[in-house]
């Protein structure tokens, strides 16, 4: 029998926000909103803490106090931005210096912060919170863009925190202005150019910050778009009350001078204007930080559904703050399906800005040059008369279609796809136009890291089966004679892009089947007409009695990687069954141009003098689904998130619809 789990008394406030109570209940507690309870939980110093301290107090039980970790999130928590971290405190909470808390009892007394090898994950830690430029929010910059620094001018950075910051008030700050800290700055450091950087609430505008209309002399604003380690980096000191910026700068080996008494304050690292009797002692930046950072917070991993550590929150952070940076500009979209959209516009999401869906081609290009924005196009209803008005307005144009681990489940049964493609460039089933894929493969090297990370996806794709819809059944194809070659062609869909622009002289399945068999008389050949094809969603319906008469069997209703095992090689026109073949090491033979043929490892009937390299499987393979494609996944908690490669392959290995 399982053990019967503490119940956790919560205010509504929490119990109604479905991943906090995840986390929780993953932590091992019962939340529930009545009756018997073995501890009540509230929102730090907020009205919802305040009543769990009352609610504690009165039934004898214990209090704890949760609040947003400090590796949170990408983007801001009033935008909704998930948490992946959040702490639960015993005994107070880290930005309240007027009582102890868990933190400073780890930092005071927590004999794990002598062990050397937490020490040296700490320091890991340090490093890696400076290289992948990570902070508590994670607030993605437009385009990436580097922080405007002043030009060869030093320069003082004052952080600004929101108007009554619960970590003002407790953190013995309440009283400290922004024009005090301007003062003091200018006193500390004469002739510097004085900086305050607003908080990322304050940006979006979603809260009243600390700075007030009186224009000072000598002051530059500047907002929370940028990368804040370019300004700590950069500066000659950064100045606050108490904001976790504050040890963000220390981490970037900057002076910091505190007005409050933040959690970090008081250990011989900062600058301080106050003292705190409990504490006076020395602690290094690696023991402060691995309690603050290691220990004290509960980490959880949407994608596992599990508590987790630090790292695997940073490496995730890493990755959503890099995908939602290359989505910096809004987008405005034409030609989604209605079905669809939901999904593109968390794709194109960045932080709390969504892409518009125009009516019109001409609504979303003056909308996109008015904003600075792009258009993006589902690639086969692009029209040249839009490419003429984006290139004529300055705007960027791009293009979307579904990626090559598209979904368990076909698009035509508007199953929502788990990966797509963006090109700026053309197109991947489009050889008549460079694409951006096309320049991946040809012109940008794989480090060896890439390649053993291609070499192991690879290997994962075969031994688990998995190709671009994961439909069909799982059955032997029948018995043929021993020496015949067994021939896989794939049917395709009449009227897709890929034939129409791709295909050549072949050009219809008819015509595919006729070749093939006439090229290769005395195969055993095994004709599988498309998915979306045998649904009846989609044109390319060849009768079977038809095509028995040059195919020996028909594959119909079988899995793609159940039909690859069985046979020896594949000929096809554009389709992504060649690619798959590719991967399970079988001979493919191409009468058009996929993106795959061209490069040395296919047998092709036609070329372009853009293709004439030789690159490997893992080489074209890292670029298509690592490079160039991009994924979400629907968690086991609900939540809809940018994912790589790997995390989708672990949802279709498990036989989620991703």
């Amino acid at each position: 029998m399982h053990p019967i789990r503490p119940s956790l008394l919560a205010p509504r406030g929490i119990r109604r926000q479905a991943l906090l109570r995840r986390i929780l209940e993953r932590a091992d507690w019962r939340v529930t909103g009545m009756g018997r309870a073995d501890a009540v939980v509230g929102w730090g110093r907020k009205r919802s803490g305040a009543w769990a301290a009352r609610t504690a107090q009165a039934r004898g039980i214990p209090h704890l106090s949760m609040e947003d970790g400090f590796l949170r999130s990408v983007g801001v928590g009033v935008d909704g931005a998930p948490p992946l971290s959040i702490i639960l405190d015993r005994r107070g909470i880290y930005y309240d210096a007027g009582t102890p808390s868990d933190l400073e009892d780890l930092i005071l007394h927590d004999a794990r912060l002598a062990d050397p090898a937490l020490l040296a994950r700490a320091a890991d830690g340090l490093a890696m919170m400076r290289a992948r430029r990570l902070s508590k929010y994670n607030v993605p910059s437009v385009q990436g863009a580097k922080a405007a620094l002043p030009p060869s001018q030093p320069f003082v950075v004052i952080v600004e925190q929101t108007a009554g910051d619960l970590s003002l008030l407790h953190g013995s700050a309440g009283d400290v202005t922004l024009a005090h800290m301007i003062a003091a700055a200018r006193d500390l450091y004469p002739g510097r150019l004085i900086v305050v950087r607003r908080h990322p609430d304050v940006s979006v505008g979603k809260r009243a910050g600390m700075l007030d209309a009186t224009a000072i002399a000598d002051l530059r604003v500047v907002e929370a778009d940028g990368d804040a380690w370019d300004w700590f980096e950069a500066a000659d000191a950064v100045v606050t009350a108490s904001s976790l910026a504050g040890f963000e700068a220390l981490m970037a080996g900057r002076p910091v001078h505190v007005f409050g008494m933040p959690f970090y304050a008081g250990w011989g690292l900062t600058q301080d204007r106050l003292s705190c009797p409990r504490r006076g002692v020395a602690r290094s930046l690696e023991q402060v930080f691995a309690a603050a950072y290691l220990l004290y917070p509960t980490y959880y991993d949407p994608f596992a559904d599990r508590l987790t550590t630090f790292e695997r929150v940073a490496e995730i952070l890493d990755f959503q703050k890099e995908q939602a940076e290359r989505h910096g500009q809004r987008s405005y979209c034409v030609g989604m399906s209605l079905w669809k959209q939901r999904t593109v516009a968390e794709f194109l999401r960045c932080g709390a800005q969504l892409p518009i869906f125009a009516r019109k081609p001409e609504d979303a290009v003056w909308q996109a040059k008015a904003s600075g924005g792009r258009v993006v196009v589902w690639a086969s209803r692009e029209r040249e008369a839009l490419v003429q008005k984006c290139a004529a307005a300055g705007v960027p144009l791009l293009r979307m279609e579904d990626g090559f681990l598209r979904s368990r489940g076909l698009g035509s049964d508007l199953v929502q796809p788990s990966s797509l493609v963006l090109d700026g460039e053309g197109i991947y089933y489009d050889p008549s136009r460079p694409s951006a894929l096309e320049r991946m493969i040809r012109d940008v090297p794989l480090t060896g890291r890439e390649q053993e990370q291609a070499a192991l996806l690879r290997s994962r794709i075969v031994a688990e089966g998995l190709s671009k819809y994961n439909v069909g059944a799982q059955v032997p194809l029948p018995a043929h004679p021993g020496g015949r070659r067994a021939i896989l062609v794939p049917g395709q869909v009449s009227n897709d892009a890929s034939v129409r622009l791709g295909a050549g002289p072949v050009a219809d399945n008819w015509a595919l089947l006729s070749a093939v068999r006439a090229e290769n008389p005395d195969a055993f050949i095994v004709y599988k007409t498309h998915p979306d094809v045998e649904a009846g969603n989609r044109p390319g319906y060849i009768a079977p009695h038809r095509l028995l008469q040059l195919a020996d069997c028909l594959a119909d209703g079988m899995d793609s990687d159940c039909v690859l095992a069985q046979v020896d090689e594949v000929w096809t026109m554009t389709s992504l069954m060649g690619f798959e073949g590719l991967i399970r090491g079988k001979r493919v033979v191409c009468y058009g141009l996929p993106f795959y043929a061209g490069w040395g490892l296919t047998q092709d009937r036609m070329a372009t003098p853009r293709r004439q390299v030789a690159r490997s499987l893992d080489v074209i393979l890292y670029c298509a689904l690592v490079r160039y494609a991009a994924y979400t996944v629907v968690t086991p908690s609900g939540l809809r998130m940018r994912s790589n490669v790997a995390e989708l392959l672990d949802r279709l290995e498990g036989g989620a619809a991703a």
